[in-house]
């Protein structure tokens, strides 16, 4: 949720809101669920801090410092939902293929890309190591397809 409001911005008291007016207060928490935490204190409804408080002095280095902190929150949430995506696709077992007329084919369950498929190997993609170490592009192990077919 986006708001004009961030840790340690200080506030000044404009309504009775159970604060003595014209105090200025810092706000010490943003909670997820749209409350703000003023001076450890007090805990209310953003929509509530918005009528009884102005905001003051707007410190952009602290504002700064706030938003590079949640940046970073995020950048390690990223890493491990990307590693729990990959760890999910690896769990993918591939039983329902999209397979292309000119020889790929795509998972629909995982959208992995599987080029030069190949549905008798064990990894579903053409395998062109012959088994006494060579290379060979036209004649995959497993279906003995050339490259260039697909």
């Amino acid at each position: 949720m986006a708001t004009k409001y961030f840790v340690g911005q200080m506030l000044e008291v404009t309504k009775d809101c159970g604060f003595i007016m014209g105090d200025k207060l810092p706000i010490t928490e943003i909670k997820d669920n749209g409350y703000i935490v003023i001076d450890n204190v007090g805990i209310m409804p953003i929509d509530v801090v918005d009528v009884c408080f102005k905001c003051v002095d707007r410190d952009v280095k602290l504002e700064i410092k706030d938003l590079r902190s949640k940046l970073e929150i995020l950048r390690k949430q990223q890493i491990v939902l990307r590693d729990m995506v990959k760890e999910t696709m690896d769990s993918c077992k591939h039983e329902d293929l999209d397979v292309e007329s000119y020889g790929t084919a795509k998972c629909k369950i995982c959208d992995k890309n599987f080029s030069w498929y190949c549905p008798t190997s064990p990894t579903l993609t053409c395998d062109y190591d012959q088994e006494d170490g060579d290379y060979d592009e036209d004649d995959c192990i497993y279906c003995h397809q050339p490259e260039e077919r697909k």
